[in-house]
């Protein structure tokens, strides 16, 4: 209902930004939520109305996430490597770091394990680098679960446990 909302506000001001960020905001919600087909839904409609690179690069982040969440994960890959090198120009490193995760989880959903653990450990170093404690989580059970997917028992036992706990103090399940 508030993507729809801020879509009407949208349209009706003329202003395409805001058109955008409902759609791209709809777009990580739905995917969150497991809810892939209207995630790429949402996540289109905010990459026609991203009216700059910024909230572009952003909407091309959020359609990867769609992707993986239709368990797509080869369908993420592109969206997410031109969302990340994106960022990377605009030097955000909380969303950078976040799409590396993502991207990290897409390799490793695909069995691309030296790629899955690169992209994952360059989104843990840089969300520890600025302290965002929610990628770092993200960040750390991905590479958890690359390090169990390689074998790696004790490796994985510390990072999903690092992981565990710092959800656990954020309050998210």
């Amino acid at each position: 209902a508030l993507e729809a909302a801020a879509e009407a506000l949208g349209a009706a001001s003329g202003d395409t930004w805001v058109e955008s960020f409902a759609a791209s905001a709809a777009g990580w919600i739905l995917a969150a939520r497991g809810e892939g087909e209207a995630a790429c839904a949402a996540s289109r409609r905010a990459l026609h109305h991203a009216p700059d690179p910024f909230t572009r690069a952003s909407a091309l982040g959020t359609l990867g996430m769609a992707h993986l969440a239709s368990d797509d994960p080869a369908g993420a890959i592109p969206w997410l490597e031109r969302a990340v090198e994106q960022f990377g120009r605009f030097t955000n490193r909380q969303i950078e770091g976040r799409f590396l995760v993502f991207l990290g989880k897409a390799y490793l959903l695909l069995g691309r394990l030296d790629e899955a653990r690169r992209s994952a450990a360059r989104g843990l170093e840089m969300c520890r680098a600025i302290g965002f404690a929610y990628g770092i989580g993200l960040a750390e059970r991905t590479v958890g679960r690359v390090s169990l997917a390689a074998g790696r028992s004790d490796e994985a036992e510390t990072h999903l446990g690092t992981a565990r706990d710092l959800f656990a103090v954020m309050g998210s399940p």
